[in-house]
């Protein structure tokens, strides 16, 4: 498990979506910034429980980093049936953003404090690990 000291999350960043949607991030709400790179097969291998981790912790807001194409994203929203939102983002973004150098990857934050941060394994340890968190 990581501690972050360095990096901060803000509700007042401006976060858009793959299409130029802005995305509001909901003050006094959890919400998951999950990291992946379609490059990155444990990340491909990921992208299906993502809607394990939606459905075990309705309450937390998430957003997909993902250096996908329009297309590339608008398939997986189709095939997962997904409602979050998809930013798109290099890895190399990623790590010049947030200092973010392995994938998977989620931080967690409610009201610009970073909750948790860590590289995804196996989604299984990483509900045990926010269930721990008392989320």
């Amino acid at each position: 498990m990581n501690q972050l000291t360095n990096v901060t999350v803000r509700f007042t960043d401006q976060f858009v979506d793959y299409k130029g949607n802005p995305i509001l991030i909901q003050q006094h709400k959890l919400t998951a910034l999950i990291f992946v790179s379609l490059y990155c097969s444990t990340c491909v291998e990921f992208l299906p429980d993502i809607a394990t981790l939606t459905e075990e912790f309705p309450n937390i807001e998430v957003i997909l980093f993902c250096n996908g194409t329009t297309d590339e994203h608008d398939e997986m929203i189709n095939y997962f049936n997904w409602k979050f939102p998809i930013v798109f983002m290099e890895p190399v973004e990623a790590d010049k953003r947030y200092q973010i150098t392995e994938f998977p990857y989620m931080m967690l934050v409610n009201d610009e404090a970073l909750v948790w941060k860590e590289t995804i394994e196996e989604v299984d340890e990483l509900i045990v690990t926010i269930k721990s968190r008392g989320v």
